[in-house]
């Protein structure tokens, strides 16, 4: 009897169900660490050797590049963080194959099992994992995980390859270097989960959002770096010391010291006749530099969420739910884009595993609804009461997510006197009338009117 990681028996092998190669392949190497920073001192002339490169199939220094804008670049880090948080923070269910059968369904809840506990051993990432990993394809163009099987077809969990690693040199289709470098191997099939953007056509190295925030990165430094030099020269006092020509050699190493100690401000000493003039552009302040960065920065984040941090635009990130700060049409398009990647590399060989051929793959399914507006529910539900209309308790109830129930009336059934309203109250099983409510019908003289509304009856009582 073969068992499975949990150590519960698995299904006899059949001819129609083959196995998987087990184990992990891909070891991670201390070495690999030792890289080259190509983020350090970056300029458009660095920018457009790495994408040349790239444009060539070499895409090793583009994927670093992107890696390292993550750490170097805060707008670029947060924004995408709150993408790829949007996507792990939605729920997920896993529906049979088309056939519906009896077999298919056990496939789809054993296929969801198995996403769920996989990654418990110190040596295999978890789904989230997994789909953490498969997001940075967005910035980089592609990502490359490999699927850890274990004896029977199942599913141990999953190792990520440094994007760094895999060459598309002299083809589209890609290959991880081994050794560094020296050995190039292919990516053998239902072994790996590979996922390509193709945001410029068939060629990945070319599909990554790198490329754009690349520029805007070095754009937003060079900016930043000009306007702490514009704030140096103009916004922080300069000492001048003027000595006579004649002091001017014996004094200066004393006026230098003297100068240091007035602390980080600048300074010179110059001689009695020496004149000093500033030149600055016309109607040139540090604002146009903050304008510039808050242009660059709103292109960062609009580039990766769809939208600005303004509140104005589409909602901006002032909300708290992960999935409002994304557009819509964008989480729905990276949810599908993963779901169907992992169907056809994860669920696709894990059925055939474990159910053989004959049985429907399970599909993965994220739940992209948009959060329910309550407030807005609310007041679409107030102005359809006020128009005469009346919800179900238990639809309101469900859409809420409180449990309501109707509250007793206190007033009158609107019968023709007091005497048939105590009356028809206690043949219908009613509280009786309260005593504001006998006090407004004593106030108004007996006259039948809709005394359930609460402002109509304290103003009968205050007459």
């Amino acid at each position: 009897m073969i068992l499975d990681q949990y150590g519960r028996p698995l299904p006899e092998l059949l001819p129609n169900r083959p196995q998987p190669r087990s184990g992990r392949w891909l070891l991670d190497d201390p070495n690999d660490r030792n890289y080259t920073d190509v983020s350090r001192d970056l300029s458009p002339e660095r920018i457009d050797s790495i994408m040349s490169r790239a444009n060539q199939g070499d895409a090793a220094d583009q994927a670093e590049l992107a890696n390292l804008l993550l750490e170097k670049n805060h707008e670029i880090k947060h924004a995408f963080s709150v993408r790829v948080n949007s996507i792990l923070g939605l729920k997920y269910t896993v529906e049979p194959g088309d056939d519906d059968s009896p077999e298919a369904k056990a496939a789809a809840e054993a296929f969801h099992r198995a996403l769920k506990n996989c990654g418990d051993r110190d040596d295999c990432d978890g789904f989230r994992d997994l789909l953490r990993d498969m997001m940075r394809a967005i910035l980089v163009g592609y990502s490359v995980n490999e699927i850890i099987w274990g004896p029977g077809g199942s599913l141990l969990g999953f190792a990520s390859v440094p994007s760094r690693d895999v060459n598309y040199i002299n083809s589209f289709s890609p290959t991880i270097r081994l050794s560094g470098g020296a050995v190039e191997m292919p990516l053998e099939p239902d072994k790996f989960v590979y996922l390509a953007t193709r945001e410029n056509g068939s060629d990945p190295a070319r599909g990554g959002l790198v490329r754009p925030l690349a520029w805007l990165h070095c754009f937003l430094n060079v900016n930043i770096k000009d306007l702490l030099s514009f704030i140096e020269s103009y916004a922080m006092p300069v000492i001048i010391a003027k000595v006579s020509d004649s002091a001017f050699e014996s004094e200066l190493t004393h006026l230098m010291n003297l100068i240091r100690s007035f602390g980080p401000n600048g300074g010179g000493i110059v001689s009695q006749g020496t004149e000093l003039s500033t030149i600055q552009a016309p109607n040139v302040t540090g604002e146009v530099y903050f304008r510039v960065i808050e242009y660059i920065k709103d292109a960062i984040t609009r580039l990766i969420l769809g939208q600005t941090a303004s509140s104005g635009d589409g909602g901006g990130l002032s909300k708290d739910n992960a999935q409002d700060k994304v557009r819509q049409d964008i989480l729905e398009a990276d949810a599908t884009m993963l779901a169907d990647c992992i169907n056809r590399k994860i669920a696709a060989p894990w059925s055939r595993f474990n159910f053989g051929f004959g049985v429907a793959r399970p599909s993965l399914v994220f739940i992209t609804d948009p959060p329910e507006d309550s407030e807005r529910n609310a007041n679409t539900l107030k102005t359809l009461f006020e128009a005469g209309f009346e919800a179900d308790e238990q639809e309101i109830s469900e859409r809420f997510g409180w449990k309501m129930k109707r509250r007793a009336a206190e007033a009158g059934l609107l019968t023709a006197t007091p005497e048939i309203e105590a009356q028809t109250r206690a043949e219908l099983g009613l509280p009786p009338m309260t005593e504001d409510v006998r006090k407004a019908w004593a106030a108004t003289g007996g006259i039948r009117q809709p005394i359930t509304l609460k402002t109509a009856e304290e103003a009968a009582v205050a007459e």
